[in-house]
C-alpha cells in the first residue's frame, strides 16, 4: 500500500475542512479491484465502499495509471516461445 501512496497522493487518506478523516486508501484501492476483474458497475461501488460514481471512476483511472507505470515492465509483457510452449 506505501508504494500506492507514495506513487499518487490522490489515493491517500485525508482529512476535509471539518477536520474528519476522509476515505480511506484502502477504500479507494478496493473499488479499483472490483471494479476491473468483475465488472462492478460504479454505481454499485456506493454500497459497499460508500465512494460515489465520480470518486470511483477516478480512483479506478489513477490505481490502473500507478499500475502500469510501475508493473508493466515486469507483469504486461508478451509471452516468449518458452512461456508459450509450457
Amino acid at each position: 500500500m506505501e508504494i500506492i501512496v507514495v506513487h499518487d497522493f490522490y489515493l491517500v487518506q485525508k482529512k476535509d475542512d471539518t477536520e474528519c478523516l476522509g476515505l480511506s486508501s484502502i477504500q479507494k484501492c478496493i473499488v479499483a479491484i472490483r471494479m476491473l476483474p468483475n465488472g462492478v458497475a460504479i454505481d454499485y461501488t456506493h454500497k459497499y465502499c460508500r465512494l460515489n460514481g465520480s470518486t470511483a471512476l477516478e480512483c479506478l483511472k489513477r490505481f490502473v495509471k500507478f499500475f502500469l507505470t510501475c508493473f508493466e515492465s515486469n507483469y504486461l509483457r508478451q509471452p516468449t516461445l518458452t512461456n508459450v510452449k509450457k
